[in-house]
């Protein structure tokens, strides 16, 4: 959206609108994708399943009212920041007095604080630190783009990254037929020393 205004073509209306027309597809598809894994645990039947639904469904219906708040109150909120971004920039060190705070007591036990509070409370001002008052362009995504672009670049890369791709899935499937293996081998020795004894 920062991107989209400072070239100063669109209203911020069709900006939001455009911006998140671009993002909702992923996000759409990353939220049916969980709650989809989450569906086998939530029917599941017996006490366990008595005793585990509420886990699978409450992460459901948190992560689809977050899609849903992700696709509408979030561009709205976001356009407001962005047309008085000016103005955010008097509030930087109350953002990170606020943002530290938070850390410390992220980790705090019953507000007491502990260890992990003291590492993480100075580690997060020190990146919020960073992020705030320094304008240096992370090049983490240049060397992303760099790598995936001579990944798929090149034909020899492409077929690479399928066989890998391929393998490892052949893998995953055979780790559950393994476990099948394992239970009846299991079963089989139990049958075995409880007809012995």
């Amino acid at each position: 959206m920062k991107r989209k205004k400072t070239s100063g073509q669109l209203s911020m209306t069709d900006i939001v609108v455009s911006s998140t027309t671009r993002v909702a597809p992923a996000i759409l598809a990353s939220t049916v994708t969980t709650v989809c894994a989450l569906v086998p645990l939530a029917i599941m039947k017996g006490d366990i399943g008595s005793i585990i639904r509420e886990i699978p469904l409450t992460a459901a219906i948190a992560m689809t009212i977050s899609f849903i708040t992700s696709v509408t109150v979030t561009p709205i909120l976001a356009a407001q920041f962005i047309k008085h971004s000016s103005a955010a920039n008097k509030y930087k060190a109350l953002t990170l007095i606020v943002i530290t705070v938070c850390a410390l007591y992220a980790f705090s036990d019953n507000l007491q604080l502990t260890g992990l509070s003291f590492i993480s409370g100075p580690l997060v001002a020190g990146l919020g630190y960073l992020k705030l008052y320094t304008n240096k362009k992370s090049k983490l995504p240049d060397l992303f783009h760099r790598f995936i672009g001579k990944l798929m670049h090149s034909k020899d890369h492409k077929i690479l990254v399928m066989g890998v791709t391929f393998v490892l899935l052949i893998s995953s499937v055979g780790l559950l037929f393994s476990d099948l293996v394992k239970k009846r081998l299991c079963l089989r020795v139990m049958m075995l020393t409880s007809l012995r004894g």
